[in-house]
């Protein structure tokens, strides 16, 4: 019997983390390419949070599409996690907002979903599928999507991995990262 209690304590998450849980100014948005459109009004910074009391990363423009973050850093990289769950903590700053996953099926063809709080139709051309994205105002939202169960349902292929993700602002993100299963925010390891 205390075998067993002992085998349940030592089950390990299976995370993969891009955006750390742990940051700070300096390492924050390594391996992260941030992109904004000169034409545009556009800042991305990191600043501490006071409601979740911890620094995070702050999207703004005038344009939502005319300044993104995108991980990774270079186009030649990739994600390459199978881990079909991918979370965000992501703050509503009561703008337009969204944010791209980039997937790669059995056949290593290329498929992207994109959401944003702009739209209210689900939209699905060739590989590309548009889904209206419905957050609380002002207030910080956890999303999980299942993107095996996602990329099975609107492209009716199997999900190979995530190649790339991009947040648009207007918003604030705290946390991002892959699992392999859902876990409570309790269960997370700590900052």
């Amino acid at each position: 019997m205390d075998f067993e209690e002992s085998e349940e304590m030592t089950e390990e998450m299976e995370l993969f983390a891009i955006l750390p849980f742990l940051c700070n100014e300096k390492s924050l948005l390594q391996g992260w390419r941030c992109e904004k459109n000169p034409r545009s009004v556009s800042s991305i910074r990191i600043i501490n949070d006071a409601e979740v009391a911890s620094p995070v990363v702050t999207l703004e423009s005038n344009e939502f599409d005319k300044a993104w973050i995108s991980f990774p850093d270079n186009k030649n990289k990739f994600i390459g996690t199978p881990y079909p769950f991918i979370v965000m903590q992501i703050k509503n700053m009561n703008k337009y907002m969204g944010f791209e996953i980039n997937v790669s099926d059995q056949n290593d063809k290329q498929k992207i979903f994109q959401c944003t709080n702009k739209q209210s139709l689900a939209r699905l051309i060739d590989n590309k599928c548009s889904l209206p994205l419905t957050l609380d105002n002002g207030e910080w939202n956890i999303i999980a999507i299942d993107l095996q169960s996602l990329t099975k349902r609107v492209f009716n292929t199997k999900y190979k991995h995530c190649n790339r993700i991009k947040i648009f602002a207007n918003t604030r993100v705290r946390r991002i990262y892959f699992a392999k299963d859902l876990y409570h925010e309790d269960d997370l390891p700590e900052e």
